[in-house]
């Protein structure tokens, strides 16, 4: 991990494109079906390797998961090479020939398989499927009391694709979770199974294929013993993005697997139509308890977000309080006579379920940054006209905040990322928001930062600090993944937070208003998403996160830079789309004057 950016991009094409053309290779050579009837079909792969570990053949299995990794990146004689990660002839010839000895080495076992009764006999029993399902009278219940008229349900558009998420993520999880503990297992921890795919493949990198990973899943509508009945009348076929990494997302996220299904995978309830973002023309849906967001994406994004998962995830496991959006997956839904979607689960910003009073996208900037009055979400002006500029936070974790914020945008700014928002959502413990007029005007300085050459700026810019950034200790106990509630004390008030279906959710033991009475803010005192941020006064908690992080800044924006500076004469770094540097140092300064901190960037 912790690898910086690459310069080749991360591709997110088909996998049978990829993968099965790779394998496929592999099985001209070695007159075997099974690497390429695994790469199709990663029920397939689960169920072999739930055989071999029943039968007790680790080397197999460890075989078998090399196998499988190998298919990510590459290095056969076809398809288009990554210089990064392709070997010379030579070494491919001899990769070539290690894939071929474990396939060889695994053909008894995949004979046996085939035959026995414990083997692919057991495939198509649907009721294997039974225990993987999850009972649910309670979201049942919680339902059939909603009379929400955005629910996608039958008669809606995108109904089958919504269909086909469920259940797709259901399948492409309980399989990938399988394959991932049984090699765990069998090598005797993660650290080993990275050192057995080495000794096993030396030419290729362990941490560029479970990057670069995709498996395929097709999901028939009569079901497996991997794939539950659908209402749909016909297979469809979802792929999963690098199902290890984004495993290790959310287990550092706090999100165990059940809980996940819980909210994301019920084909009992419909999710919510949140709409079309005018722009990009992607579709929106929350989960019925509005945990997570399903948003459908760009292959530029889709890419983008693989690309920056190693140090993404780096950043996640040094500061679990980071603001950053937790990206959970990334999947892509083919069904036939329909354009396949590429999509990503997003845990919602804010994880309770008290109400929220307010909620504001923050940029940094002042241009067009005022929402008219019936806007449901307001822009920097209308927070700065509201709330009078300042969260009130207690000073020390005001303090955390703008350190955690700062120490986050270091890594979008690492990868060229521009155009993201910081949504601030507020609940107001009173019951009436209060407007917190200013006493006087307060806009952000923004200063032309231009060396000029040959008549255009220079796009490359780096951040003035007055201080270096100092590393703040990582929170390992608000990161876990029990089940049972984390509990903080505060004002005598016991709050407790739920990593399970109802994640987030408040037990109140007296009145809120009354939590800031005796709260002594400590580095496990709060977290940005599930409520713990609360003004010094105690009338409202504040949940925020860094959301629509995944454009980078390409030569479009950067001509767009280019044409305002020219048409304002010279005042392009006043308007939304400026080079990353520049929008992060001023998205910084804004949250240190929303957290009463100096700017750390030199006058």
């Amino acid at each position: 991990m912790g690898a910086g950016p690459s310069s080749a991009p991360v591709s997110v094409a088909p996998v049978a494109d990829k993968s099965q053309r790779r394998l496929g290779h592999l099985a001209d050579l070695t007159e075997s079906d099974l690497p390429e009837r695994l790469a199709r079909d990663g029920r397939l792969l689960a169920d072999f390797a739930l055989f071999l570990q029943e039968s007790g053949r680790q080397k197999e299995l460890l075989d078998l998961y090399a196998l499988d990794l190998a298919g990510a990146v590459d290095w056969s004689d076809s398809g288009e090479a990554r210089p990064a990660c392709v070997p010379c002839a030579d070494r491919r010839n001899k990769l070539i020939d290690c894939c071929c000895k474990l396939i060889e080495g695994l053909e008894s076992s995949w004979e046996e398989y085939q035959t026995s009764p414990e083997g692919l006999g057991n495939f198509d029993d649907t009721q294997e499927w039974m225990p993987h399902d999850l009972p649910a009278p309670a979201i049942l219940e919680e339902i059939q009391k909603s009379d929400d008229s955005r629910k996608v349900s039958k008669d809606h558009a995108n109904y089958a694709f919504s269909i086909a998420a469920m259940v797709g993520i259901h399948v492409s999880v309980v399989c990938s979770d399988l394959i991932m503990t049984w090699a765990n297992e069998a090598a005797g921890s993660e650290e080993a199974c990275a050192e057995a795919f080495h000794q096993r493949l030396p030419w290729l990198d362990f941490e560029t294929c479970i990057q670069e990973q995709v498996r395929l899943f097709p999901v028939p509508p009569i079901g497996s013993a991997y794939s539950p009945q659908t209402c749909l009348d016909k297979t469809f076929f979802i792929e999963e993005f690098a199902p290890r990494l984004f495993s290790e997302v959310r287990r550092y996220s706090g999100i165990s697997s059940a809980a996940y299904f819980d909210s994301v995978c019920r084909t009992d309830f419909e999710f919510i139509a949140f709409g079309t973002n005018s722009k990009s023309g992607e579709l929106f849906f929350f989960t019925y308890d509005h945990q997570y967001l399903i948003k459908t994406t760009s292959e530029m994004e889709a890419q983008t977000l693989v690309r920056m998962l190693p140090s993404y995830l780096d950043r996640l496991q040094q500061e679990p309080r980071s603001l950053l959006g937790r990206y959970l997956g990334l999947y892509r839904v083919h069904m036939e006579g329909d354009q396949s979607k590429l999509f990503f689960v997003m845990r919602s910003v804010t994880a309770h379920n008290l109400g929220i009073s307010h909620t504001y996208d923050i940029k940094g900037s002042v241009r067009n940054r005022k929402a008219e009055s019936h806007d449901s979400v307001g822009k920097d002006l209308n927070f700065d006209e509201e709330m009078g500029t300042s969260l009130q936070l207690p000073p020390e974790v005001a303090a955390e905040v703008a350190e955690v914020h700062e120490m986050d945008l270091e890594l979008l700014q690492e990868f060229r990322i521009m155009d993201f928002s910081l949504l601030l959502q507020i609940h107001d413990t009173s019951g009436t928001f209060r407007d917190i007029k200013p006493s006087c005007s307060v806009m952000l300085k923004t200063r032309a930062k231009r060396s000029w050459r040959y008549g255009l700026p220079l796009l490359k810019l780096s951040f003035r600090k007055k201080r270096s950034s100092r590393r703040l200790k990582p929170t390992v106990a608000s990161c876990s993944c029990d089940e049972n509630a984390q509990v903080a004390q505060a004002g005598g008030h016991e709050v407790k937070v739920r990593a399970g279906s109802q994640a987030g959710a408040w037990t109140r033991q007296g009145t809120l208003s009354t939590l800031h009475s005796s709260f002594t803010p400590t580095r496990q005192s709060w977290m940005p998403n599930n409520g713990t941020l609360i003004r010094k006064d105690g009338t409202m908690v504040y949940t925020m996160g860094l959301i629509d992080m995944l454009v980078p800044f390409t030569a479009y924006p950067k001509m767009q830079y280019v044409g305002m500076e020219f048409l304002t004469c010279g005042r392009g770094t006043e308007s939304s789309r400026v080079p990353p540097d520049f929008y992060c140092e001023r998205q910084i300064e804004k949250v240190h004057t929303m957290c009463d901190q100096e700017s750390p960037f030199e006058d």
